[in-house]
């Protein structure tokens, strides 16, 4: 073994892997400091890349929940005011009952009256001033609203509720004549009853499919009238692929000269409907009773209110129920989110976070390599001092 002076290599050697020992030792330091294993990229590139993907993912679904609390909210709130208005619908109808009776004079009819007028007043209040954060709810204007659900896009759920204003709502075809519900053919003012009926799908195409009766010669029931458009509309609906169906909604007895009954339309996709009226013999019928045409001041009228409040309560509480499904359809995406959201941020953690025990462990050894490096340095130093023996 040659003696040397000017090179030291075990000092060079000792402090090399000094200088390694104290940048695992500050990494250590650093890691159990901040509670993460990835502090930069270059502690690992590609996990780094991974748990921050991570992380926009969690941050995008905690985002999802909140949106969807905000369409519960939405819903909660149409919901309270929807049931407020059913309050009234029925005490409206109630009041129609009470002026039903031939024991009411027409002063107290009028006084009947002026009860539902207030009422009315009050419903079309709540249908047209119902809000949430400055927008309308229930007049028709809250169509398709879109609520992102999702950490990615196209991650949406649409809400729409129907408008729900006292002339919309309540509607049913109601034909009077004096002459009877006749038809011959070929007479003047005789028509069809029709049905049309426009179908969105989620993708956003359309189809129309109409039901139409051609009424002939003779009498016509409200059922059978009814059940022809029914037929004739779901017939068509089948062939053309339409998602509706359509069926005899309510039939009230008829009278001579009056004949009183609804179409159903049921679709899972959104449609609308055109209202078309018929003319029978000298008959006219069209959707043109609604909920705000209430008028009880004679016996007739009131019956008709009754019909009228029945229809409005079904209308209501329709509403109500598809109120009451996107609500639940919310809380349920918001249980699957917030579950999706725990389980993205533990793969996060697993990448991104510090195991404490194994970072520890590291730790001391870095530590002890530390201590044992600067003995070396100061050992491999004293070596030298065996060159000036020889010298002595």
């Amino acid at each position: 073994m040659g003696f040397r002076i000017n090179t030291n290599i075990s000092a060079m050697n000792a402090h090399r892997n000094a200088q390694q020992t104290n940048i695992g030792l500050d990494k250590s330091l650093g890691s159990l400091s901040s509670g993460l294993r990835i502090t930069k990229a270059a502690d690992d590139a590609s996990g780094m890349a991974i748990a921050d993907s991570l992380r926009q993912q969690a941050q995008g679904l905690g985002q999802a929940v909140s949106n969807a609390n905000d369409g519960i909210g939405i819903t909660q709130t149409a919901d309270g005011a929807l049931d407020e208005y059913i309050n009234i619908a029925n005490t409206i109808r109630t009041k129609a009952i009470q002026a039903a009776s031939d024991g009411q004079t027409l002063d107290t009819r009028k006084a009947i009256q002026a009860d539902i007028d207030k009422l009315m007043a009050e419903a079309q209040n709540i249908a047209s001033t119902t809000s949430f954060n400055g927008q309308t709810l229930l007049n028709g204007g809250y169509q398709n609203k879109s609520f992102h659900i999702g950490a990615y896009s196209g991650e949406a759920v649409k809400i729409s509720i129907e408008d729900s204003r006292t002339e919309k709502i309540g509607k049913f075809a109601l034909a009077e004549s004096t002459t009877g519900l006749t038809a011959t053919t070929g007479q003047a003012g005789v028509s069809t009853v029709s049905l049309s009926v426009t179908v969105t799908s989620a993708d956003g195409t359309t189809s129309t499919s109409t039901g139409e009766a051609v009424l002939t010669s003779g009498a016509h029931s409200s059922y059978e009238i009814a059940q022809m458009v029914v037929d004739a509309f779901n017939s068509d609906a089948q062939t053309d692929g339409t998602n509706a169906r359509a069926s005899v909604y309510e039939l009230t007895s008829s009278t001579a000269g009056t004949a009183a009954f609804g179409v159903r339309v049921d679709s899972s996709d959104k449609f609308t409907t055109t209202e078309a009226g018929f003319t029978i013999g000298d008959a006219t019928a069209a959707l043109t009773n609604n909920f705000s045409t209430i008028d009880v001041t004679t016996r007739e009228k009131a019956e008709k209110a009754i019909i009228i409040s029945d229809y409005t309560l079904k209308d209501l509480d329709s509403r109500r129920s598809d109120i009451g499904s996107v609500q639940n359809q919310l809380e349920s995406t918001i249980r699957n989110i917030s579950v999706t959201q725990v389980n993205v941020q533990a793969a996060e953690s697993q990448i991104r976070d510090v195991d404490f025990a194994a970072e520890s462990a590291n730790f001391a050894k870095f530590n002890i390599l530390a201590q044992s490096g600067s003995y070396a340095m100061s050992q491999a130093n004293a070596v030298q001092q065996n060159v000036m023996r020889l010298l002595q």
